[in-house]
């Protein structure tokens, strides 16, 4: 666990450098988007720390069921930004950053999902749980 946490670190350092050189790009019709992922991602790790201080499998399945909507919410904002790239040719430098932003956060739910796993097995001893639904669909 505590590595997950020191990855959801290193992941957010990575997102505030990006975020400097988006933020001279307002115009970015994504960034309603990325904040709403932003919210999304950081609840989950909220939820999670808090399912792992209270030893509570129950909430600990609610947040991991929640993995797979942040990966449709990913791959929805990916596909959009794609979309304005090749609309946008001079939004192409900030919508790459913003595209890392994304995965970043994508990949801080995934580690907001590891705790939950382990705290699943902290509680119950059982590593019985089902394969994660995956629902990025941009490597498809």
């Amino acid at each position: 666990i505590s590595a997950d946490i020191e990855r959801i670190g290193d992941l957010a350092a990575n997102i505030a450098k990006r975020a400097k050189i988006v933020h001279r790009h307002t115009e970015l019709p994504v960034l309603n988007d990325i904040e709403a992922l932003l919210l999304f991602s950081a609840q989950m790790v909220g939820d999670a720390v808090a399912a792992y201080h209270a030893r509570d499998a129950e909430q600990s399945l609610a947040v991991r069921a929640r993995d797979a909507e942040l990966d449709e919410r990913y791959t929805q904002l990916f596909q959009r930004l794609l979309a304005h790239m090749s609309d946008a040719p001079d939004a192409v430098t900030a919508g790459t950053h913003l595209l890392f932003i994304a995965k970043n956060l994508e990949r801080v739910g995934d580690h907001a999902t590891n705790i939950v796993e382990n705290t699943i097995f902290i509680v119950t001893g059982e590593d019985a749980l089902d394969q994660r639904i995956k629902r990025d669909g941009t490597t498809n």
